[in-house]
């Protein structure tokens, strides 16, 4: 764009002569840069199930199946409480008070120190809950106590954790 002033400048540069007096060449406007490829959204870490290399990890998700495949023969599990070291602390603990409050519910611990929201969607997609919704005797559990995602802050978008909890609940309806 010239201005009055700029094109007073022109003039006074032109007469003396000056090498920087040319006329700037007129440019097209700059076009706008084609959009950038986004790659595909991959599904939050939270929601992916996965699996732990801990050998004390694998042992416990072994006891899990063998105690929740007793539970779907004999249809006695009344509740599962799902989740991580908080979970699992009913058996350190909180022992008294779930043997006072859960044992006679039949309730099934299946917490496991350390484990985020994609470790449990492991474990129930691996054994944890098999047969639990169609019993050979007996009924499937009333209610799933969960608690999962105290592992996944700091390390998680919290829409993330709030979509791996979600999808732990889904699986366990």
């Amino acid at each position: 764009m010239t201005t009055p002033m700029h094109r007073f400048l022109l003039a006074a540069l032109l007469a003396s002569g000056s090498a920087f007096a040319q006329e700037a060449p007129k440019t097209a406007p700059a076009k706008p840069e084609a959009p950038k490829q986004v790659a595909p959204a991959k599904a939050p870490a939270a929601t992916t199930p996965v699996d732990r290399a801990d050998e004390w990890w694998k042992k416990r998700q072994a006891a899990f199946n063998e105690r929740v495949t007793q539970a779907a023969e004999k249809g006695d599990a009344g509740m599962l409480f799902i989740g991580d070291s908080i979970t699992q602390g009913w058996e350190g603990e909180g022992k008294e008070v779930w043997q006072e409050f859960y044992a006679k519910r039949n309730a099934i611990n299946l917490g496991v120190g350390g484990d985020r929201t994609e470790h449990v969607l492991w474990r129930l997609d691996n054994g944890n809950l098999k047969g639990l919704d169609k019993p050979k005797a007996g009924a499937a559990p009333k209610v799933a106590v969960i608690m999962i995602g105290t592992n996944n802050v700091g390390n998680t978008e919290p829409a993330d954790t709030a979509a791996g909890v979600e999808a732990i609940v889904k699986k366990v309806q």
